[in-house]
């Protein structure tokens, strides 16, 4: 599974996007970063290998070995966590073949939690993307 997510200038997270991938090889990561990362983006990653080449070549890429006690990774931890437990809440476990399906049911919900209930602004953002 690849997470990213996004953060705004407070260091909240905005949007969140997960993909069940078979590997973290780079060419792996690459598609993924392609797919779902707008080119020239700022990237914060771990010192994974399997990052560097792929990311470095559309994207502001700065990598960095994390203190686990820093919490500069909260959120992503808060994020992973809080979609492990919707599935073992909603769906008493997972089984490989349905974890894409709840990871896109997951990130819909997240990055549309802040558009309440209101039609009117629900029709405005889907016209705007």
């Amino acid at each position: 599974m690849i997470v990213a997510l996004s953060k705004n200038a407070a260091g909240n997270p905005e949007y969140v996007k997960m993909s069940d991938v078979p590997n973290l090889k780079g060419i792996t990561v690459g598609r993924f970063a392609r797919d779902n990362i707008r080119a020239g983006s700022k990237i914060k990653s771990d010192n994974a290998r399997s990052y560097k080449k792929p990311l470095a070549q559309k994207y502001f890429h700065v990598f960095e070995t994390y203190d686990p006690t820093s919490g500069q990774l909260n959120w992503m931890h808060k994020v992973i966590s809080n979609f492990k437990a919707i599935i073992m809440g909603t769906y008493h476990g997972n089984e490989k073949i349905h974890t894409a399906l709840y990871a896109a049911e997951y990130c819909y919900k997240f990055n549309r939690r802040k558009l309440g209930n209101s039609a009117y602004l629900r029709l405005l953002a889907a016209l705007v993307q």
